[in-house]
């Protein structure tokens, strides 16, 4: 039985990973079921001069992660029950937390 579960693991993983850029760390948690993900940088917006002229590097990319937020709902539908931030910040290190399959 342990087998299947990690199968199916290693799948949520993956599709995790594929909603994610490539320099979020995607990887069980320590709560069964649960899955990790964390990064240096986050989900940040490209970097743009405000209207003051000042060059702004560290604005969160919320449309993304929103995006992201509703593709992992659709994706695991009942299963799902939230997504808990450890830091908010550019959502560098959040954990999803799922029903068991």
């Amino acid at each position: 039985m342990g087998d299947k579960q990690d199968k199916i693991m290693k799948k949520e993983i993956e599709f995790i990973k594929s909603l994610l850029p490539v320099h979020y760390g995607v990887v069980e948690s320590n709560k069964k079921g649960s899955i990790h993900c964390v990064s240096a940088i986050g989900l940040r917006k490209l970097p743009y001069l405000s209207k003051s002229g000042r060059l702004i590097t560290d604005d969160e990319d919320d449309e993304s992660f929103d995006r992201f937020f509703k593709s992992v709902k659709q994706h695991f539908g009942d299963r799902f029950q939230e997504i808990d931030h450890n830091t908010c910040f550019c959502h560098v290190d959040f954990t999803i937390y799922l029903k068991a399959a």
